[in-house]
């Protein structure tokens, strides 16, 4: 496993024990890992990352707490979190940054926002189980 596979998990991790420790959003959290990447993939990442935005301004509270804590760990990670970020180096909300940003940043942040993707998906299938057992330990 290469450095940067190693930063994206630990990150990973640390943003599903985040959710984890806040129990309330934790089932709508591992649902939106889960469509998220099938959502970037479909619509690309700017379209994906409005979703988000939308969302964390839902009426139910643990959809727009999850659809928040995503786009937060989403931030951090491809703003702070990755060595020698395209992103680093811009301030505000991350699609503010990606519909400003060259054609070759934002295709950078859509690898490597499916990359990190995949560590979240992995953690909050291991630890958010229990919140499989809300939704009939259905796994997609």
């Amino acid at each position: 496993m290469s450095d940067v596979e190693r930063l994206r998990a630990r990150a990973a991790h640390q943003a599903v024990m985040e959710v984890r420790a806040r129990t309330s959003s934790a089932r709508a959290y591992r649902q939106r890992i889960r469509s998220l990447p099938a959502g970037i993939v479909v619509n690309g990442l700017g379209q994906a990352l409005a979703m988000l935005v939308r969302d964390g301004a839902s009426d139910r509270p643990e959809d727009a707490a999850a659809a928040r804590t995503l786009m937060e760990h989403l931030q951090a990670w491809l703003c702070t979190g990755f060595p020698a970020s395209p992103l680093a180096a811009g301030e505000g909300p991350l699609v503010e940054m990606i519909t400003t940003c060259s054609d070759a940043t934002y295709v950078w942040a859509g690898v490597e926002a499916q990359a990190y993707l995949r560590w979240l998906k992995k953690f909050a299938e291991a630890y958010l189980a229990d919140a499989a057992a809300d939704d009939g330990g259905r796994r997609e």
